[in-house]
């Protein structure tokens, strides 16, 4: 089970520091087991129903419930094949064996098309057979990888620890856990590629708010190109190619540039994959499977525990970086900005006693945050005002924009009474209005009693560092010797 990300900008802060907005603030996600998993097995995390079901390639991928029809038809398998006997005339029939009546089972799901059951069902007799002695189909799955085979195959992961880094300006950095031998690989990164990443990472200034507080989209002639998402910054590239290779996986993103205190290199971890040698139009195809590259890290020197771990980015990106530190300029009125999550982790000390929305008026908190509450809301009508009472909830409550009314405090405890405001619609994915947390327009719902544990700051939309208009962005430069020929769909520096 993946849990959220902590969330802060390592130290650096708007009003002095260049590099605020160039590095991710959300670090240390951590995942933890659910079951008991041996060694050998691989690790899965459940996205939910609409990752495979929204792709059309993946539409025959089993989901929740097909497992669950799939386990109950292999409890009775047993029973069925019985009464296929016994109630068959036909002697060719009544002298199926066991393996092909389990064979043409699996074809029927598919001919009804019932084909994420059928794909969920084991291929053979004998390993539905295990299912039932073990009690699930999980223990088929689950393919167990010998010692030889990590040996063979295997990457290290823990070779590095996230750390606040020990240059000026990076945030966290990749820090060695052991000893590191030249020419051992210290992590390995797998790659998303994008082949026209240079184009699909450009933001535009053509969101706009209306006179009813929600976003909407300019017309396309007044998109103006305003900068790169944040993802630039931790993506691989050349500046000869539209191509950008975007990483995941634990580790290799912590890793900053330096120069002069370099101690690995980039090498691809299959020197002969056939995706070298083609074109960025082929690479651009749908039914390409997934992601198939890779790169390593490979020390060039002996690396000691504690000791952090560098990467030359490339000597476009160290020009990028010098030109930016000498004509970047302090956002203004960016010395009163504070970040929400700052203000959240001070909450006991700072900001124990919330003001209600007549004190703000007074003493009013940084313009860039806004309060929200934990609330499950109830079943709302237009025009019906509905007044509640804060009470904990099994189910995970959502987070909603709200306002605090009144504060009381009887002695021992201190609660609000709030207002749960309107929701404002924004621009998701392929231009579609997506709704934010709240209520509808035009309902009305204020609750009593809420602790302060269930109030917190966020950030209003589009106000924190990694939007910062002109905050850095370069990709990390792959070296011209290892990156594809056949990549190259750019013209050179010089005749640009």
């Amino acid at each position: 089970d993946e849990g959220l990300p902590r969330y802060g900008s390592a130290g650096l802060h708007r009003s002095r520091d260049v590099g605020a907005g160039a590095i991710s603030p959300y670090y240390d996600r951590k995942a933890t087991t659910i079951d008991s998993v041996p060694a050998g097995a691989e690790l899965f995390v459940d996205y939910g129903p609409e990752y495979f079901s929204s792709r059309r390639k993946w539409r025959h991928v089993p989901l929740k419930q097909d497992y669950e029809e799939a386990y109950k038809f292999l409890m009775n398998f047993d029973e069925v094949y019985k009464d296929h006997l016994s109630g068959s005339d036909n002697s060719t029939a009544a002298n199926i064996t066991k393996e092909e009546f389990w064979s043409n089972m699996r074809h029927q799901f598919v001919a009804s098309n019932m084909k994420r059951v059928a794909n969920a069902l084991p291929e053979t007799l004998h390993d539905a057979e295990l299912a039932i002695e073990k009690g699930g189909l999980k223990h088929i799955l689950q393919e167990i990888k010998s010692p030889e085979w990590f040996k063979k195959n295997g990457k290290c992961i823990d070779n590095i620890r996230p750390q606040p880094s020990t240059i000026a300006q990076a945030g966290r950095g990749a820090i060695a856990t052991r000893v590191i031998s030249k020419g051992d690989i210290v992590i390995s990164a797998p790659l998303i590629h994008i082949p026209r990443g240079r184009d699909i990472f450009k933001m535009y200034a053509q969101n706009k708010t209306d006179e009813n507080g929600d976003y909407v989209r300019g017309d396309s002639e007044s998109a103006i190109h305003v900068g790169y998402q944040l993802m630039m910054n931790y993506a691989f590239g050349h500046p000869e190619s539209s191509m950008l290779l975007t990483p995941y996986g634990p580790g290799a993103a912590m890793i900053n540039h330096n120069y002069a205190r370099a101690n690995v290199r980039l090498q691809w971890s299959d020197p002969n994959h056939e995706w070298y040698y083609k074109p960025i139009e082929w690479l651009e195809k749908d039914d390409l499977a997934g992601a198939q590259l890779m790169l390593d890290f490979v020390a060039t020197k002996d690396i000691e525990p504690g000791e952090e771990v560098f990467l030359d980015y490339g000597e476009s990106w160290q020009k990028a970086w010098d030109n930016y530190v000498q004509s970047c300029s302090l956002p203004e009125d960016s010395k009163d900005w504070v970040s929400a999550s700052e203000m959240n982790k001070v909450a006991d000390e700072s900001y124990k006693i919330l003001r209600t929305t007549k004190e703000q008026q007074i003493d009013p908190y940084p313009s860039n945050v806004e309060m929200w509450c934990y609330y499950n809301i109830p079943l709302l009508t237009e025009g019906s005002p509905v007044t509640a009472s804060w009470e904990p909830s099994e189910a995970m409550p959502r987070n909603h924009p709200c306002e605090i009314v009144s504060r009381e405090d009887n002695g021992e405890s201190t609660s609000y009474t709030i207002n749960v405001l309107e929701q404002k619609s924004h621009l998701g994915g392929y231009g579609n209005k997506k709704k934010l947390p709240g209520i509808p327009k035009g309902c009305s719902l204020t609750v009593s009693g809420m602790p302060r544990e269930a109030i917190k700051f966020v950030d209003q939309r589009y106000s924190s560092d990694i939007f910062l208009p002109g905050a850095f962005r370069h990709e990390i430069v792959v070296p011209d010797n290892i990156w594809p020929e056949a990549w190259k769909n750019l013209p050179s520096a010089e005749l640009r």
